[in-house]
């Protein structure tokens, strides 16, 4: 099981839930379970995407504190 990084709303998810918007677009999110407010965008290798995809994509999402990064919020903003 993949440790998750914490959510900007200050827990740590139990799982991070993979959401496809439609079965035409390239794009799916990861959302957090702690809180359901942050949607992390990622394109997933396969074409239904894997749970695994979506926990390294939030795990790999920029952190406000990161250098050189624009934030988790940031980030998730641009994908609304």
């Amino acid at each position: 099981m993949t440790t998750l990084k914490p959510c900007p709303c200050g827990e740590v998810p139990d799982e991070i839930i993979l959401i496809m918007t439609s079965l035409d677009s390239p794009w799916r999110y990861a959302m957090p379970s702690c809180c359901k407010k942050w949607n992390i965008p990622f394109k997933p290798s396969g074409s239904l995407g894997k749970q695994n995809e979506a926990n390294t994509a939030w795990n790999d999402a920029p952190r406000g504190g990161d250098q050189d990064s624009q934030g988790l919020e940031e980030l998730a903003m641009v994908a609304r």
